[in-house]
């Protein structure tokens, strides 16, 4: 929990921004195409791993998981 804390705080405001709308498109377009929880939480599993590896340094595993589906 720490961890993440201190890479939100690290976030410069346009990343923040970024993934805050991210975030909120895919919950716009659940409500309008239909909620697939599995598929919705795959999706911000995504985005949450990107941004500890992206952050982190390391090489994203975001890209073999859309590869994988």
């Amino acid at each position: 929990m720490q961890k993440l804390k201190m890479i939100v705080d690290d976030l410069h405001d346009c990343e923040a921004k970024s993934l805050l709308f991210q975030i909120l498109l895919k919950i716009e377009s659940g409500k309008h195409e239909g909620f697939e929880e599995e598929s919705f939480t795959r999706d911000l599993e995504g985005l949450y791993d990107h941004l500890l590896y992206y952050k982190a340094g390391s090489s994203s595993t975001f890209s073999n998981k859309i590869r994988q589906r």
